[in-house]
């Protein structure tokens, strides 16, 4: 307790709860076993989970097992071998990313709906999805045209610091993404009249219909799951429209470090890195102009 974050230990909870306790559950610890443990990664392969989630899973069972062993709950951990399960080896799975063009057709596709203002904002800022869901109307100037990143919605709609110091932002919007924010707020007014004394005040820009928090997977599985069929778009995540926001500016020439700063990255190197590809196909059009400049004759 205390020695990580609310989101870690939310993600470690959700571990245990959907892939460990299915299948574990009913075991005593003290007689916990690798061949159990081994039973466990081939279950959760059979139920087609990646190789990260399985990974991932299964150190947070080792986790645990060394804590009952610090708690002198167990006498030995049946995982304190690092080599005593055989794991699925990691999948390096290329993420798609919609393009420019496909991004415009999402917009199109989300106008109107009753969470345009979300995946507008989602575009246009590059927000993490946390973010976005805890958003609140005190941190949005639509006068000046900004928002300021500095909280993060968590699992169970609790409000909590943001990924890092560094995440901390004020992120300029154009005139496009503040009259879709007006035309939300207008509506979420309507909303809190018709709900009257159920509204739940929390002052979020993107709620339920009666005020509450948003939940991450309802917003994928009832909002972007549905515009990317009605766009006719590949499926992708709802973090990928901040690789794809990221990306298409840098494709459109925008500096390296404008794009770390409104990403809210740590360091520049970290944008770098990510977006490598981009920079890739950005050094072959320099390469490019440079060679139109120094070798095509001029007419």
């Amino acid at each position: 307790e205390g020695t990580v974050s609310p989101r870690t230990l939310s993600g470690y909870c959700d571990l245990w709860r959907r892939y460990i306790v299915p299948t574990l559950g009913n075991h005593r610890l003290d007689r916990l076993s690798v061949g159990d443990c081994q039973a466990l990664v081939r279950t959760l392969r059979a139920r087609g989970l990646g190789s990260s989630t399985i990974r991932s899973a299964i150190g947070v069972l080792k986790q645990s097992l060394s804590q009952a062993v610090r708690w002198q709950v167990l006498s030995a951990s049946p995982l304190a071998d690092p080599k005593a399960l055989a794991l699925p080896k990691m999948e390096r799975k290329k993420k798609s990313v919609l393009n420019s063009a496909e991004l415009r057709r999402f917009l199109e596709a989300a106008d109107g709906t009753r969470l345009c203002a979300l995946w507008h904002l989602a575009v246009m800022t590059g927000g993490r999805p946390g973010e976005l869901l805890g958003l609140c109307w005190e941190d949005v100037d639509l006068d000046d045209g900004a928002i300021r990143f500095q909280h993060s919605l968590l699992p169970g709609g609790i409000l909590g610091p943001m990924k890092t110091k560094g995440s901390v932002r004020s992120v300029p919007i154009p005139q496009s993404t503040t009259r879709v924010l007006r035309g939300h707020k207008a509506r979420q007014s309507a909303e809190r009249l018709e709900a009257g004394s159920a509204w739940e005040d929390r002052g979020l820009v993107f709620t339920t219909a009666t005020g509450g928090p948003l939940e991450h997977m309802n917003v994928v599985h009832q909002g972007l799951k549905p515009l990317l069929l009605k766009a006719s778009l590949p499926p992708v995540s709802f973090y990928s429209l901040r690789h794809a926001s990221a990306t298409a500016l840098l494709e459109a020439g925008e500096h390296l470090k404008v794009v770390s700063a409104r990403l809210g990255h740590a360091s520049i190197v970290l944008t770098a890195d990510t977006y490598s590809h981009v920079s890739r196909g950005m050094q072959e059009k320099a390469a490019e102009r440079l060679e139109v400049l120094l070798f095509t004759s001029a007419s």
